[in-house]
């Protein structure tokens, strides 16, 4: 390794989310697999989370991933609920282990908050420097307009905590083009302090063929929530002709409020679907290398990771005609768009895809490769570490113009 950037990398997760939550739910080793090749960029690393304590399985996670010697120190928020916010002796204690060095600071999404903030205030009070990077994967306050409504308190909270960030990050990352144009024009952004960082994909030494796969396999991941749509899915497995149905199988792989719902359609329908647990990135991956068809019928995502991810797995990706979705295939090359994301859609698409494997293996093989040209480790360390120099240099002025 060269000069580091910088002392440390602070790391803050997301609102309410303690590294156990993002375990659980199968990101922390994905993400983690990012922060470790960062960490060699820098002195230390630094985790702020509302964890109540770190337990030895999360500790035994990172002297996995991270590279051998990589210090890394955790903080967690020990008092009251975690909504509000942390409590102030969060930023001080992540201040009193970088002292007089300097520091860059990353939200891992925009609901971080205030403690981002809160963090490099309390490093620069202290004679440290800090640049704050605020990255989001996406766009948190559009999210909570579509679940709870344009004027509900939750969407007008996110709106405030995203200002707050924008107006005070050092760097803004937004993981689309469209999401750091939106919010460049909603908190008067300057274009020139904004970079577009996709999330990343970890490709396969080798890629199955469809012929390789299980050529009835339809998968779909997430958070298993209205917004998902993902009753489109199993009505679509229900229109599908005699033949195809005793064959294809729909796998929705997740947790969240909508499993009792998807349970109950799966059996009024009698269709050949299930619903499983959250599995490991690992697991997940070797789910994807074996699928003939990642599917996603949602009215609204950001960059979704599942989606890149089975991309770069071989699978054939059949997407709804939607916000997030619609810039991440071309039509008949690297993927399926749905123009009519109606179950009827979506079984026409499922069809046409696995009564024809020769074509499932050309869109397969072109949408790995987009994949790993576009989204490879090795293309977004490059960018976040060109986003982080950007960061520092524009938090030294910063400082120099507070000081004039």
């Amino acid at each position: 390794m060269g000069t580091p950037l910088a002392d440390h990398l602070v790391l803050v997760m997301p609102r309410g989310m303690t590294l156990r939550d993002w375990d659980r739910v199968g990101l922390l080793r994905r993400e983690w697999l990012l922060s470790a090749r960062l960490s060699a960029s820098f002195g230390g690393v630094i985790v702020v989370s509302y964890d109540r304590g770190i337990d030895p399985e999360t500790r035994l996670i990172a002297r996995q991933l991270f590279p051998t010697g990589t210090e890394i120190e955790f903080v967690c928020n020990t008092e009251g609920s975690p909504l509000p916010g942390f409590s102030s002796n969060a930023a001080g204690r992540v201040a009193d282990l970088v002292g007089c060095g300097s520091a860059v600071i990353k939200t891992e999404q925009l609901t971080a908050g205030q403690v981002a903030i809160d963090v490099r205030d309390a490093i620069e009070r202290r004679g440290g420097r800090a640049a704050l990077l605020t990255r989001g994967g996406y766009l948190w306050s559009r999210f909570a307009a579509a679940e709870h409504g344009h004027d509900s308190e939750a969407a007008l909270s996110a709106a405030r905590n995203e200002a707050a960030l924008c107006r005070e990050g050092d760097m803004i990352i937004g993981t689309t083009t469209t999401m750091v144009e939106d919010l460049c024009w909603r908190y008067r952004v300057d274009p020139q302090r904004a970079a577009v960082v996709p999330n990343f994909v970890v490709t396969p030494e080798r890629i199955p063929t469809a012929q390789e796969r299980d050529r009835g396999l339809i998968v779909t991941a997430g958070h298993l929530v209205t917004r998902k749509r993902l009753g489109v899915l199993v009505e679509a497995m229900s229109l599908l002709d005699t033949d195809l149905r005793e064959r294809a199988t729909l796998e929705i792989i997740g947790d969240g409020p909508e499993v009792p719902r998807l349970e109950r359609l799966v059996e009024a329908l009698e269709v050949s679907a299930r619903v499983l647990p959250v599995l490991p990135h690992s697991e997940m991956i070797q789910k994807l290398c074996r699928c003939a068809v990642y599917a996603q019928a949602s009215e609204l995502e950001g960059h979704p990771k599942s989606v890149i991810d089975a991309m770069s797995c071989g699978a054939v990706v059949v997407l709804a005609n939607a916000p997030g979705l619609d810039s991440l295939v071309k039509t008949g090359v690297t993927g399926i768009l749905v123009p009519d994301p109606s179950p009827a859609g979506f079984a026409n698409a499922f069809t046409g895809i696995l009564n024809d494997p020769d074509w499932c293996d050309l869109l397969g093989s072109s949408a790995a490769e987009h994949a790993k040209l576009t989204f490879s480790m090795d293309l977004v360390v490059g960018m976040e570490l060109a986003a982080y120099s950007k960061a520092i240099a524009n938090s030294a002025a910063r400082r120099a113009k507070a000081a004039a």
